[in-house]
């Protein structure tokens, strides 16, 4: 089974997720055959920090289901000093949190009867490996 990256991001088109009053939104998602990048922009209500961010991982299968664990997190010009410390520290821990001890979770539908037992990352596509039950 393959993902493109345009399906991941018609996927994500016009979505937004909130956690702990930070929320994401306008995500984009670039998949190399290193890693799997998700771009967007967040925003903290309660500090006002507001910019791009940059999360990278590569995604992996456990006990038939897909994950993503974040490696990187990298924030865009928009924070500076100890605003992008504070930032980064209160990101890297709400992703923490969300993510649980596999990464976060991707929500897969295989084919029915189907199940996955591998992920290789291609050039804008993840291909989906598995077995029938």
């Amino acid at each position: 089974m393959e993902m493109t990256e345009e399906e991941v991001n018609a996927y994500l088109a016009g979505q937004s997720f909130s956690q702990q009053g930070a929320g994401v939104s306008d995500l984009r998602v670039k998949i190399t055959t290193a890693d799997m990048r998700i771009e967007g922009y967040i925003q903290h209500e309660a500090t006002g920090f507001a910019g791009d961010i940059t999360i990278a991982g590569v995604p992996q299968v456990v006990e038939g289901e897909l994950y993503f664990p974040v490696t990187s997190v990298t924030l865009g010009p928009q924070f500076s000093g100890l605003v992008r410390m504070i930032a980064q520290g209160m990101i890297q821990e709400a992703l923490k949190l969300e993510a649980g001890p596999n990464g976060l979770p991707i929500p897969v539908k295989p084919p029915e009867g189907m199940v996955i037992t591998s992920v290789t990352l291609g050039d804008g596509r993840l291909l989906l490996e598995g077995v029938r039950e």
